[in-house]
């Protein structure tokens, strides 16, 4: 007994690492395939940005620069990119700032002018609703332009400032307001270092002894997590629907494939970490490939991993079946809910923003913005489910 016993756990053990070695060996060659795409997508998006908030003639100093500033009494530190006429006289700085806005870190470049003139804004990433604080993007970020906070109150007019607020997103609008505010603060009292072309390692001003950061936090419902936050628009709903129909049809046939190696008593761990796997595999991918995509989904992507329909497929199907009936079983599965995130996307998209795969069906005037937001979800959900049950009862 104590011989099987003894036998039983060495079977799981070597089946745990086989599985975890296999996999951190395939994630690390697909690392190293996309690290220096992802890393050129990231470069090319920061230049793009820096040429956005400063289209100034002269050069600009691509490689950052970095300054502290204590804002509110955190030390917090401030990358920037120089630019210089073709007499060496400074022109002013691309800063990159960030604050917590409502669904979490909003990150952005702010260009100013030598005097502290606001040339331009551009938001690097954010997880902010699409159809509201997602506006921040738009039209919004347009009014600070050519503005100089010293004559203009960067608050929302609510707050006494002169922003004009994001309509139903006044946490984002905000948060905006702020991250332009701290990179302002930031930029003028550097802007002696600056205007001296001294070197990066003495841009630096005094600042309390602190080594706090601020982190844009986030809280998110796992299991509602793609009816609330993906399917704000068409498009978002099916690309995050073909994700997880590439996660489930690749681990419903690995799963399927090891099923006679995994001991019973660890094949949960063990299908986790294959599901884990081609999650982050898709999360490599699209960061390298279609960025656009990623910097819309890239929050939520990780969270394919608890999404009930993966594990419950290979648990409940590909743990007991052939290979092939198992990425049939995927494939219907993925195809299923990428319809039904499709289907509530089209639904909100059309409701709250007036438009159905970004294009623009009714006037803004028309629009419903609960739908975006997710008591919409709910309430869409609810009547989809209700009209399916409906034409089922109908059918029998």
């Amino acid at each position: 007994m104590a011989k099987k016993k003894e036998s039983t756990l060495i079977n799981m053990l070597v089946a745990l690492l086989v599985i975890t070695a296999v996999s951190g060996g395939v994630l690390g060659l697909v690392y190293g395939m996309t690290k220096d795409a992802i890393a050129e997508v990231d470069q090319k998006k920061n230049e793009a940005a820096i040429q956005a908030v400063l289209p100034l003639e002269g050069e600009i100093n691509y490689e950052a620069d970095t300054m502290q500033f204590s804002y509110e009494g955190v030390n917090t530190t401030f990358p920037c990119n120089l630019a210089f006429d073709a007499n060496g006289n400074f022109q002013g700085a691309a800063v990159k700032t960030s604050e917590s806005g409502f669904g979490g870190k909003i990150d952005m470049m702010v260009g100013f002018l030598a005097d502290g003139t606001i040339k331009g804004t551009s938001v690097l990433s954010h997880a902010e609703t699409p159809g509201l604080g997602a506006n921040m993007t738009g039209k919004f970020k347009d009014q600070f332009v050519d503005k100089n906070p010293a004559d203009y109150k960067l608050t929302v007019t609510k707050d006494g400032g002169n922003v004009d607020a994001i309509t139903a997103a006044t946490i984002t609008s905000r948060a905006f307001s702020k991250a332009v505010d701290k990179a302002y603060q930031a930029f003028m009292a550097n802007k002696a270092q600056f205007m001296n072309n001294a070197p990066a390692e003495e841009i630096v001003t005094e600042a309390e002894e602190t080594n706090e950061t601020e982190e844009g936090g986030q809280s998110m419902l796992l299991g509602c997590c793609p009816t609330l936050a993906t399917t704000t628009s068409a498009i978002n709903g099916m690309s995050m629907g073909l994700a997880t129909t590439f996660v489930l049809v690749l681990s419903n046939i690995f799963i399927s494939l090891l099923k006679g190696f995994i001991p019973d008593k660890v094949r949960i761990p063990c299908f986790i970490v294959v599901i884990a796997s081609f999650v982050t595999l898709v999360q490599l991918l699209m960061q390298a490939y279609v960025p656009d995509i990623y910097e819309t989904l890239g929050l939520f992507i990780p969270l394919i991993v608890v999404n009930c329909i993966v594990l419950g497929r290979a648990e409940a199907f590909a743990s007991k079946n052939p290979v092939w009936p198992s990425l049939l079983d995927g494939l219907g599965m993925g195809l299923g809910f990428t319809l039904a995130l499709t289907l509530l996307g089209c639904i909100r998209e059309f409701l709250g923003s007036g438009s159905i795969f970004g294009l623009t069906i009714l006037p803004e005037t028309a629009n419903i913005l609960v739908f975006i937001l997710p008591p919409g979800a709910f309430i869409c959900l609810g009547f989809v489910i209700a009209i399916v049950n409906k034409l089922k009862k109908e059918s029998h």
